[in-house]
């Protein structure tokens, strides 16, 4: 519950107009009204019949902003500066937010989402993509990115389409944040793009997270309306796909020829 007073305060340090607002982390805040009603007698100072905002689906941010004086032309951000691939392709990153073409309920978050590479002998990089869908289901899959003549510029493989993956900035180290904008206007302001921010672990110190941030509004986009990803419960594959297979089978003829050896 939050307390307002946009009014005077008298001699008496009473607030001549103020609100007062109800919030909760849920649609339903029942719980909470259910708290108010019951300290209400508590207090006098609160009159007069709430105001209630109607419960119901949520309203999607906007993600990119047309900022008075800012270039929000697409084509001229820029990206990490003296560019490594080796670097970058070096070690798992771990999703920690994302950004979608269009609004997607929460419930279909996905969620342990990474990314490992693998450099291939034609300089095209595959990407071993794993993480849990909205069925808390594992998933893994093989996509690909491939470099282009500008370092930092990549493009993303896969089935629903080439999108730009534009490494805008990273130290390497800790976190890296990739945008590419896939369709915009004839000024060049983005209408439909895919972003991410990226950790080499599955937390991020915040500090980073600012900087991200920062960098993102110097874009012209929107933080909040990046998705977030959790990492609870890391799907682990089956390198050899095969392993536990293996295993079978030498457990098998082990045992094939512990009972010959009995009937002989």
């Amino acid at each position: 519950m939050f307390y307002i007073c946009h009014g005077d305060v008298t001699q008496q340090q009473l607030c001549t107009r103020a609100t007062a607002l109800l919030a909760g982390r849920q649609f339903n805040v029942t719980a909470a009204r259910n708290w108010l009603n019951s300290v209400s007698t508590s207090l006098p100072c609160f009159t007069g019949a709430p105001i209630v905002v109607q419960e119901g689906a949520e309203c999607p941010l906007k993600p990119f902003w047309n900022i008075p004086g800012r270039d929000c032309d697409v084509r001229s951000f820029p990206v990490q500066g003296n560019f490594d691939l080796n670097k970058y392709i070096a070690k798992t990153w771990y999703e920690m937010t994302w950004l979608a073409p269009e609004y997607i309920d929460p419930i279909y978050y996905y969620q342990d989402y990474q990314h490992e590479y693998e450099m291939q002998p034609n300089n095209s990089i595959i990407v071993r993509v794993s993480g849990r869908n909205e069925k808390k289901e594992c998933f893994f899959e093989n996509v690909s990115l491939t470099t282009t003549s500008t370092p930092g510029k990549l493009t993303w493989h896969d089935v629903s389409a080439d999108v730009p993956y534009n490494v805008i900035q990273t130290d390497y180290d800790h976190y890296a944040m990739v945008f590419g904008c896939y369709n915009m206007t004839s000024s060049g302001m983005c209408k439909k793009a895919r972003g991410w921010l990226w950790s080499r672990g599955k937390t991020l110190d915040r500090r980073y997270r600012l900087a991200a941030h920062s960098k993102m509004q110097d874009l012209c986009l929107n933080p909040a309306a990046f998705f977030p990803t959790e990492h609870k419960n890391e799907c682990v594959r089956d390198t050899g796909g095969s392993t536990s297979l293996r295993a079978l089978v030498v457990l098998t003829a082990a045992m094939l020829i512990f009972v010959v050896s009995l009937t002989t």
